[in-house]
């Protein structure tokens, strides 16, 4: 099994994103504030730290989704249901017939031998009746606060309540081969009891931090240096361990930023 591509909507810099994983080992390089950071705490918030999946704050969406919500909010704008997602991630699991399926099999949607693919998504989203409820609250809100400017009311509001209205949630989601797109209209809501993520995905994440002492920098560079080592020693022709040496050098050269 592979992840094959990652799709992310609505989260910070990431309004509308897709990441395509090479078979081996995938290098998100770019400059500062492109994202890159943005898209391993995503990934931690649905599939990482148990601590923090599905815990998000307010100025997690993005800025576009949070003016749309606000136009909402006031009448402004019309909306469907579909255009009210949030936050959403959906991420493609390509697998071999020589796969072992025990942990996959629950997120299966059809008995297709030739559909291969299967979508993992994560949502933290708001409903029709929260956005009515949310309508009701904010009203109430503004009266009390009237001194704060309105266009700063809102995100105070939803810095406190936000998590009121929004939830988070897991599916497995049909995926269309023959036209290779996602069928929205098939899906199954997951639980803790349906399927157990972190036997399908590994995922570990180490926050990038510009105040790190020595000693915090010496004991990241004694971790990624074991890894490596680890790595070189059980198979040293290997792709990985070529293309991770040949990025290393293109950074030392170049001075691309590596989150």
């Amino acid at each position: 099994m592979k992840i094959e591509k990652i799709s992310v909507n609505n989260y910070r810099l990431l309004k509308n994103t897709v990441i395509t994983c090479d078979n081996e080992l995938s290098l998100i390089v770019g400059k500062n504030n492109c994202g890159k950071t943005s898209l391993l705490s995503i990934l931690n918030k649905c599939i990482g730290n148990k601590s923090e999946i599905g815990i998000f704050e307010y100025y997690d969406f993005s800025i576009p989704f949070q003016k749309k919500l606000y136009k909402i909010i006031k009448s402004e704008i019309e909306y469907n249901k579909n255009e009210l997602n949030g936050i959403r991630v959906d991420i493609y699991i390509s697998y071999e017939d020589i796969d072992n399926l025990a942990n996959l099999s629950k997120l299966l949607l059809d008995l297709d031998p030739d559909n291969k693919t299967v979508i993992l998504r994560f949502e933290y989203s708001i409903d029709a009746h929260a956005i009515d409820v949310l309508k009701e609250d904010f009203a109430e809100y503004k009266e009390k606060h009237s001194k704060i400017p309105e266009d700063n009311s809102f995100a105070k509001f939803m810095q406190k309540k936000q998590r009121k209205y929004f939830v988070f949630k897991k599916y497995s989601v049909l995926y269309d081969y023959i036209n290779q797109k996602i069928d929205n209209n098939v899906f199954k809501l997951l639980d803790g009891k349906d399927v157990d993520i972190s036997r399908i995905i590994s995922f570990n994440y180490i926050s990038a931090r510009r105040d790190v002492s020595n000693a915090s920098e010496t004991e990241l560079s004694a971790l990624s240096n074991t890894y490596y080592n680890r790595t070189k020693a059980k198979d040293d022709d290997t792709s990985t361990v070529s293309d991770f040496e040949n990025q290393i050098v293109l950074i030392a050269l170049y001075g691309m930023d590596m989150e």
